[in-house]
């Protein structure tokens, strides 16, 4: 169970990197995505979730690959209840926006899914 779970995690990080990687593909055809009367600085709120984006899935991996315990099975149904709560809303995303941004198509509804299949699997294993 550890190892399918740690895979599913590996999947939401790489599916996140994908994600940010699918809104700077405009840039390589010559368009500015940078925000009107921006600074150049990064806000402090988009560091911290860039930030938490990649360090909640390493450690629910290294969690559950290198400690046991019930509070370890807790901790991972938590947290991927939350990611799929977080995936659900962004995913509803692409329904009330004006513009759909095609590329997001393909990775929304996986990482939904995938946060879907951690969820099942993450309570399978807590029980």
């Amino acid at each position: 169970m550890q190892t399918k779970i740690s895979i599913l995690w590996l999947i939401i990080l790489i599916g996140l990197v994908f994600h940010t990687i699918l809104h700077l593909m405009p840039v390589f055809y010559g368009v500015n995505i940078a925000k009107p009367n921006s600074t150049g600085a990064v806000p402090l709120g988009m560091s911290l979730t860039m930030g938490f984006t990649f360090l909640i899935p390493v450690a629910m991996i290294c969690l559950c690959l290198f400690f046991t315990g019930k509070w370890v099975q807790v901790t991972n149904l938590i947290i991927s209840i939350i990611v799929l709560l977080i995936n659900t809303v962004h995913l509803s995303e692409l329904f009330l926006a004006k513009s759909v941004d095609i590329a997001q198509v393909f990775v929304l509804p996986a990482l939904f899914v995938v946060s879907l299949f951690l969820c099942v699997i993450s309570y399978k294993w807590e029980i």
